[in-house]
């Protein structure tokens, strides 16, 4: 995950800089083409995540993952998940919601 985050970060402070060495560089701009390019994958995946979660998940399992669905609507997924366990621990196997966590860490950051 950290290839990741070295990636993405090399790749943002690029177009950063690029468009202030141009005196064209608008924050909102650049949330708005972030949340145009990564929003509608999200909601998708949120989205047919439910129904599969309702139907494979048991009872007692679909509170954690609706904790989990709300924490990625607020951003907070990687808090939520480092506070439930380890990325790469074999609980997280049953997280259907874990990568977004890197999302999370990404507009925090």
């Amino acid at each position: 995950m950290n290839v990741f985050f070295v990636l993405s970060g090399l790749l943002i402070t690029g177009i950063i800089r690029a468009e202030q060495a141009a005196g064209t560089f608008r924050l909102l701009r650049f949330y708005e083409r972030r949340a145009r390019r990564i929003l509608p994958a999200l909601v998708v995946v949120c989205a047919v995540s439910v129904p599969f979660a309702l139907l494979v998940l048991l009872p007692f399992e679909l509170a954690p993952y609706f904790k989990s669905l709300g924490s990625v609507v607020l951003i907070i997924s990687n808090v939520h998940f480092w506070d439930q366990s380890g990325y790469f621990e074999v609980a997280s196997n049953t997280q259907p919601l874990l990568h977004t966590s890197s999302l999370a860490v990404e507009e925090q950051f």
